[in-house]
């Protein structure tokens, strides 16, 4: 059953920009627009599409995702648009370039998530040591209700009893 979220106001300023709140999304896929776009202050680059967008919103609709592991940050987008979206408890989103992104910590700060949207920068998602250290810090009793893999063309898993379910 969906955990009751908080109804949601989406501003499509066309198929690209879309806005929640006082924050805008730009969607793109195209390699050279993600790597020249920069997300700033409100503004987040999103490698995605509006139909992409539209199977979020679907499962926002249909399941309870109250916990997500969101594994690549790139530019802060998909980690800002998922607290938007689902006002999770818990957001851990990883990423192997150390460099924090300037626009997801001023998200964070804006809107009071220290506590619940964490990022971890430097780490290489492959290094399973790792990655087991962060998910029994951050989710010791393995509840996560969403992870969002953005090296694998955004695909999505739901946690359901021991296996993860491909949904997207």
């Amino acid at each position: 059953m969906p955990h009751p979220v908080t109804p949601l106001v989406l501003d499509w300023a066309s198929d690209h920009l879309l806005r929640i709140d006082d924050v805008e999304f730009y969607l793109t896929v195209g390699l050279d627009e993600l790597h020249a776009h920069e997300s700033r202050t409100n503004h987040f680059l999103l490698g995605k599409t509006r139909p992409m967008i539209d199977a979020v919103l679907a499962l926002r609709d249909t399941e309870s995702i109250r916990r997500i592991l969101d594994v690549g940050i790139f530019k802060g987008g998909s980690a800002a648009l998922y607290t938007k979206l689902f006002a999770p408890e818990k957001l851990v989103a990883v990423e192997y370039l150390p460099q924090p992104v300037a626009a997801l910590a001023q998200f964070i700060a804006d809107n009071d998530l220290a506590s619940r949207l964490i990022p971890y920068y430097g780490t290489d998602q492959s290094n399973a040591q790792a990655m087991g250290r962060i998910l029994a810090s951050e989710f010791p009793d393995r509840n996560i209700d969403l992870i969002v893999d953005a090296f694998d063309i955004g695909r999505h898993y739901l946690w359901r009893d021991r296996w993860f379910k491909p949904i997207m």
